[in-house]
């Protein structure tokens, strides 16, 4: 967000000195007279220096002192210095308090920045609408922010063609050659982003565009096997050698490229092998070593060195390790002993198979990777926003997974301005969930009218009792097993038509259709939902030699293999994990604390099997 900040920081504050000079007779600058002028120069001041805090807040502090007149040019100048501070909500929040008409100089300002909000909050399509406001016709430094914006938020919707084609444009009213490269790295992103079926046939005249789309898929191969990356990008450089990339950009991949394949001289494995989580933790062994066999050439291969920690104490086997001269340790898996080698980490980086405690201390060169519920329950509270659904209730197992989940859904969605207004915890020893769901649901409350109706008519009632009509949608936590017992009789008692939206749990990939879970939305990993190309064919090898545990641990088989793709981006750039790196798990990002996050993909049972879904969609309602 810093990045793209900095990026249109002159444009901003060009438009900002528009507006604030506006009543200037003259147009000229002059020296600021009253207390108000000499704050709006000293705000501006600390913007450009850096401190977009402190202007936020002086901004915000003019906006409450002034005539309505000149409200609504400092909660703009405001919103833009919480944007740069890295503040989205409050950003949203300076521009929600915006009121009447803008002139066309305070459209160019507000609608842009309200779009890089969308795209902060997942809603690609609420920006396109957006800009769909703004005419053509637009001040350079303006027009190259909104292609930006514009371009960006295509490709995220799902429609990488026109976000290349709105991009190219917008490299036509660039002048520095540093910000064409910058334009062609943001292409080349976007693409990483992409999925190669997205792309689609390069049937373009235009020789521009068309190398693009080569290069995009070129680019998905990147995610996915490293080890003939460098040669496809060759070949496209032959066979694209006048193309705008070949130059700056394409040495710059080479030169990443260079250093993601460059493993540390030897890596520690640390997995418990022979306790209880055997099971997970060979499905995650034989995905790392499945990674390290097809990804790269022999040469090139580090030596790994597998350490069983079920054996022994977890701190003692991280401290074997680090005497056997690992360069890089992966793992351990359990969460107490991730807890435990953090303790002593710090010399050796690290990453370990499951997160830290909030509370815990990180240390330095510690990173954390899980297939985490709470995670892919943010995600759910998410998507049900961007498809406009603001008011929930949950219905959660009664136990620690449950209320773990809980709180994440919980958190997002009221953290993005829904709501939830009520959940109930139910037992997974049942079979029969009538009773927490007619509570859920409110049905008894409306039994009881009917039974109060009847007695004062004293006639017996046709009656079909209504679930209450205050909710959006259901978040439904739940393993499959569970959900093809609550689905059902969620239908029994009315709710057929509530969009119900749930975790990856709610799948087991072992059963061939679960017509029972119908409706169910949920978010997985790409190995699961949409596998491409390689990732079909890794699982098919899978497939071929465990049969026995292809279904039930293929999540964690793509974790392993996810893990060894990691290595060499967090012992050589870690920072570069910033942005993202398309994997078997999910499209992989990294935060402050050095946790991995995976983007997943969205499915639907229809018919007993899981669909893929698009984008979401959500409505974009007047002065929003």
């Amino acid at each position: 967000m810093q990045a793209g900040w900095n990026r249109n920081l002159v444009a901003v504050v060009l438009l900002l000195a528009a507006l604030f000079l506006s009543a200037c007779e003259t147009g000229r600058i002059v020296r600021p007279q009253s207390q108000t002028e000499r704050d709006a120069a000293r705000a501006e001041n600390l913007l450009q220096d850096g401190d977009a805090t402190a202007a936020a807040a002086l901004y915000e502090q003019l906006a409450d002192s002034s005539p309505a007149t000149e409200r609504n040019r400092y909660r703009l100048a405001a919103a833009n210095a919480w944007w740069a501070a890295g503040e989205v909500e409050r950003t949203r929040a300076a521009l929600s308090d915006i009121e009447g008409e803008l002139t066309p100089e305070e459209l160019q300002l507000q609608v842009p920045l309200a779009a890089r909000v969308d795209l902060a909050r997942g809603q690609p399509e609420r920006a396109l609408q957006r800009l769909a406001r703004l005419p053509r016709k637009l001040p350079t430094p303006v027009l190259v922010n909104v292609l930006e914006i514009e371009g960006t938020a295509l490709f995220r919707a799902g429609q990488p063609l026109r976000g290349i084609e709105v991009l190219v444009e917008r490299e036509a009213w660039l002048e520095s050659r540093a910000d064409v490269l910058a334009n062609h790295r943001l292409i080349w992103n976007s693409m990483l982003e992409s999925r190669a079926e997205d792309l689609p046939p390069s049937e373009t005249q235009d020789p521009v565009i068309a190398g693009w789309l080569s290069l995009g898929r070129t680019a998905f191969a990147a995610g996915r096997n490293s080890s003939v990356f460098r040669e496809e990008l060759k070949s496209w450089r032959e066979a694209h050698p006048d193309h705008p990339a070949s130059a700056g950009l394409l040495e710059d991949i080479l030169r990443s490229v260079r250093t993601a394949m460059t493993y540390p001289r030897q890596v520690a494995l640390l997995l418990p092998i022979s306790g209880r989580e055997a099971a997970a933790a060979s499905a995650l062994r034989d995905g790392f070593l499945a990674a390290y066999f097809t990804q790269d050439a022999e040469a090139t291969r580090p030596l790994v060195q597998v350490y069983d920690v079920a054996e022994r104490n977890a701190i003692s086997v991280y401290q074997q390790a680090v005497l056997d001269g690992a360069d890089f340790i992966v793992g351990p898996l359990t969460k107490s002993s991730v807890q435990a080698i953090a303790e002593v980490a710090g010399e050796v980086p690290t990453l370990a198979l499951n997160y830290l405690p909030d509370e815990q201390q990180v240390p330095p060169a510690f990173f954390q990777f899980a297939l985490a519920p709470e995670d892919e329950a943010r995600q759910a509270a998410a998507r049900a926003l961007a498809e406009g659904h603001r008011r929930a209730i949950a219905f959660v197992p009664n136990n620690d997974w449950g209320f773990r989940v809980l709180r994440s859904f919980a958190s997002e969605l009221e953290s993005e301005g829904g709501v939830l207004l009520d959940y109930r915890a139910y037992d997974t020893g049942a079979s029969d969930f009538s009773e927490p769901i007619v509570k859920l649901l409110r049905l008894d409350e409306s039994l009881r009218r009917e039974a109060q109706l009847e007695a004062n008519l004293g006639v017996p009632l046709a009656f079909q009792p209504q679930p209450r009509q205050d909710i959006d949608f259901l978040f439904l936590a739940t393993t499959a097993e569970h959900g093809r017992l609550i689905r059902p009789q969620l239908r029994f008692h009315f709710a057929a038509d509530l969009p119900v939206y749930s975790t990856s749990a709610a799948y087991d990939p072992a059963r061939s259709s679960d017509s029972d879970l119908n409706g169910i939305m949920f978010a997985d990993m790409p190995w699961t939902i949409a596998p491409d190309a390689a990732s079909q064919a890794i699982k098919e090898t899978l497939e071929n030699f465990w049969p026995a545990r292809a279904d039930r641990w293929a999540r964690l088989y793509a974790m392993g293999f996810d893990a060894y793709r990691l290595v060499p981006r967090l012992h050589n750039e870690p920072h570069s994990l910033g942005g993202t790196l398309p994997g078997m798990t999910g499209v992989l990002s990294m935060d402050e604390r050095g946790r991995i996050h995976r983007d997943l993909e969205w499915a639907q049972f229809r018919s007993g099997t899981p669909q893929e879904l698009a984008s979401a969609v959500t409505d974009l309602h007047p002065g929003e």
